[in-house]
């Protein structure tokens, strides 16, 4: 069955968000085996695509648990959570009372560690599509929401930026303060 709305989630995601498939999907995820974890939120991904202006009231209620998939173990699991993300905060992206919201879960802090985490070597390193994804994530709740711009200030991003740009090269040999 999951399968099932997999495939329909990819032709009618606002259906399925407005049928409750989104916290559906994710209720009891810890109880299926990864592969199974891997399609829900391959589903929840395909539902959070062109999320519609009264999202507000569909999704919320699946942020925490999102958030909490930003600590999971399988990288699929992991990229899928993020993109559910990213696609939530961009669609709240111009109103700062739902981004606040949204970032009342700890959601930007787990984002930055992931970010911070994923620069520092030695550390088991995120696919480039999850990392960037996870930097546009921030972007999007800093731009739009106090609440994220005062938490990623207090921890540090500035700092964290200074590594990220440090190591590609790109301000080598620059004096950043």
């Amino acid at each position: 069955s999951l399968q099932a709305l997999r495939k329909i989630s990819l032709e009618h995601p606002t259906a399925c968000l407005r049928a409750g498939a989104l916290m559906a999907v994710l209720s009891y995820l810890d109880f299926f085996s990864t592969g199974v974890q891997r399609v829900a939120l391959s589903t929840a991904a395909n539902i959070c695509r062109k999320l519609p202006s009264d999202a507000s009231e569909f999704v919320m209620e699946a942020v925490p648990l999102l958030t909490n998939l930003l600590h999971h173990h399988d990288s699929k699991v992991l990229e899928h959570a993020s993109v559910c993300l990213t696609r939530i905060a961009e669609a709240f992206a111009h109103h700062p009372e739902k981004l606040d919201e949204l970032c009342n879960h700890g959601l930007v802090a787990q984002a930055a560690n992931l970010v911070s985490i994923s620069n520092s070597p030695g550390q088991t390193s995120l696919s480039t599509s999850t990392y960037t994804g996870l930097i546009r994530l921030l972007s999007t709740c800093a731009s739009g929401s106090l609440l994220a711009a005062k938490t990623l200030l207090l921890l540090g991003i500035s700092g964290t930026i200074k590594e990220i740009l440090s190591g590609s090269g790109l301000v080598a040999g620059t004096s950043v303060a």
